[in-house]
């Protein structure tokens, strides 16, 4: 991880040219030209969030979201000559030297020093989160649900990704399969199979609740609705019959590490 931070560094020193304008034209140019050539390259973290909620665009800037790099996701059997192909067409050179897991990683990185993350198949930091079959259709980023796990998987959670949930929160409804909307079926048949996984991202919602509070920027209004949300998503998790798998890990609680300790990133 020292490389990769001296590589983010880089990027960092670049803070004059890598404006939050810049980064999220390019994350869009990338997903966009992706899409045009049927290469599933789908965008997540901070600028999946600014794409999937542009009615509450302001208040996720409001919240002096600072953007540093861009993060996909694309699937691991992609071949990697196509991926190099369409980030070099682009501009982007690959760092051959800061390659941590070849199968799973890979780093671009263009002339004004704007870092493009290219994830395969999926994200292994405090639980894992698989996007087989998830990467198809017509949006430019990953689906909510993993939007949302992609901040519930985190056990030291903080302000930063409890105001990207309120933003997503605010937006989209929780539903079943309504289209546009946070799948809350999809979520609670996951943790319905994964005690560790249910115990982190249950925990976090209910802090993110009580974290509503803290966020002035928020109207009464904003916090009541995205109260019900998170209550609707608890609601379904809780009901969602649980594994036999789950039930037993469930006896030993947290007195077993139920989370993978990773260190300190950027989201």
């Amino acid at each position: 991880m020292d490389k990769e931070h001296e590589l983010k560094q880089k990027t960092l020193d670049k803070s004059e040219v890598l404006t939050n304008d810049y980064i999220y034209d390019w994350a869009i140019k990338l997903a966009e030209g992706a899409l045009a050539r049927k290469l599933p390259v789908k965008l997540l973290g901070a600028t999946a969030f600014i794409n999937r909620c542009p009615k509450h665009r302001d208040l996720y800037f409001k919240f002096d979201r600072r953007l540093t790099d861009v993060d996909v996701m694309t699937y691991g059997n992609v071949k990697s000559e196509k991926i190099d192909q369409f980030f070099a067409e682009q501009g982007f050179e690959k760092q051959q030297h800061y390659i941590w897991h070849a199968s799973t990683r890979d780093i671009f990185l263009n002339q004004d020093g704007l870092l493009v993350d290219v994830f395969r198949d999926k994200l292994e930091f405090c639980h894992t989160i698989y996007f087989k079959n998830r990467l198809n259709g017509n949006h430019l980023t990953i689906p909510l649900e993993e939007m949302v796990l992609q901040k519930l998987q985190i056990v030291q959670i903080n302000d930063k990704d409890f105001k990207d949930l309120s933003v997503l929160f605010l937006e989209h409804a929780v539903a079943d399969g309504s289209q546009d909307s946070i799948d809350a079926g999809f979520i609670s048949n996951l943790f319905a199979k994964d005690w560790g996984f249910h115990h982190t991202a249950t925990t976090n919602l209910e802090k993110f609740k009580d974290y509503l509070s803290e966020i002035p920027l928020l109207t009464d209004d904003d916090k009541t609705l995205i109260r019900q949300r998170t209550d609707q998503l608890l609601a379904s998790i809780d009901k969602a019959p649980k594994s036999m798998s789950w039930k037993l890990r469930s006896k030993i609680g947290t007195r077993m590490k139920w989370y993978n300790e990773v260190e300190d990133i950027e989201r």
